[in-house]
């Protein structure tokens, strides 16, 4: 479907954002049609671009719209690993994310596939939940970090999962592989955390920041490494890979923490645990999954 003549017939008053003038065109929702341009159905003059390009009269806008006279097709490539489904009703999703998929496109500087792609290709409406660029999230796990996530299918859902991770009501679980042998069975790591000062894309310990308690138990000991169950009692960017670093002991395969401990396939941490109340019924779930078999490779 092209898309200029309608640029040109509105001349000076086209929205100057292509997700928006796309969604006043097509009568979509920007959250629809900014997934759609991550997956590259919208090109502008032959050209991917991002939903914040500023379209000017006279540009050539191309859609290729694959869901809107059948039913939803994933529009994500083969080699992307599709998260396993937990649970499901018609408030919230709970699923296991792969290892190596970003959550979001605002996550990292870095070309999809996301893991939002998928979520609006199996549910169609979540385009509409939230801000466009993450529908339907909740929290967030690091790309390199595999493990349990809840998803809001509405915006009931959503407010209400978001307002009991800032009340810190949620609980968290984590395994970890460290690099050494901790001192203590036991450690509590209370230290602040805030953006690093000379990289942003860094966190960092700073008397300044803000408040960040991590608990750390130890579960298994190895000549060179040790395998241990964090729960944060906050969560902050990066908390857990921050503090580990912190005492000594970095998340082996880290590449930001532990750079000289990087490896390909990621950090060894896995969210495993999550425990929140229903947004709707209000009852306590937990949701937890095996180790994955990558922790202690």
């Amino acid at each position: 479907m092209n898309l200029s003549s309608l640029v040109e017939l509105v001349g000076p008053e086209i929205p100057s954002r292509i997700d928006v003038f796309c969604a006043q065109s097509l009568g979509l929702t920007r959250g629809r049609i900014s997934a759609l341009i991550q997956n590259g159905a919208i090109l502008v003059n032959g050209k991917v671009i991002k939903p914040s390009f500023k379209v000017e009269s006279g540009d050539q806008i191309h859609c290729e719209l694959p869901h809107l006279d059948g039913p939803p097709e994933a529009v994500i490539p083969p080699s992307m690993p599709i998260p396993d489904i937990l649970f499901e009703d018609a408030s919230i999703l709970v699923i296991n994310k792969p290892v190596g998929v970003t959550v979001h496109s605002a996550q990292i500087s870095k070309k999809g596939p996301f893991l939002t792609d998928w979520l609006v290709s199996y549910i169609p409406s979540l385009a509409d939940v939230g801000e466009p660029h993450r529908p339907g999230i909740v929290h967030r796990l690091d790309e390199m970090t595999d493990g349990v996530m809840v998803v809001a299918k509405t915006i009931d859902a959503l407010m209400n999962l978001k307002a009991q991770f800032k009340d810190r009501s949620v609980i968290k679980g984590y395994y970890a592989a460290v690099r050494g042998n901790l001192l203590s069975d036991e450690i509590i790591i209370d230290q602040p955390l805030e953006r690093h000062s000379r990289n942003r894309k860094k966190m960092a310990v700073v008397t300044t920041g803000k408040p960040s308690i991590s608990e750390v138990r130890v579960l298994r000991r190895f000549q060179s490494k040790t395998l241990v169950e964090v729960t944060p009692k906050t969560g902050r960017t990066h908390q857990i890979r921050v503090h580990l670093d912190f005492i000594g002991h970095p998340v082996i395969g880290d590449p930001v923490y532990g750079k000289s401990m990087g490896k390909r396939d990621g950090q060894r941490l896995q969210s495993f645990r999550l425990g929140f109340a229903h947004p709707v019924t209000g009852e306590r779930m937990l949701i937890e999954v095996p180790m994955s078999e990558r922790i202690l490779q």
